[in-house]
């Protein structure tokens, strides 16, 4: 899935995704891995309390 459906689709779902993980250099991203983070109390954020998902995209050229 493009990084772009996917954090769509996310955010429907209440997720906030955020990219931790990018190989390459070009504009067109896929998501090659996700990692759900539901335990807030262990990773603590400057947003609000909301679920996490990290991404992690190859980029083409």
């Amino acid at each position: 899935m493009s990084e772009s459906e996917a954090r769509g689709v996310l955010a429907d779902d209440g997720y906030k995704p955020k990219v931790i993980s990018k190989n390459g250099g070009g504009p067109n991203c896929v998501v090659f891995h996700q990692s759900a983070v539901t335990d807030l109390a262990g990773y603590q954020n400057d947003d609000e309390d909301v679920y996490r998902v990290y991404l992690a995209v190859n980029c083409l050229a």
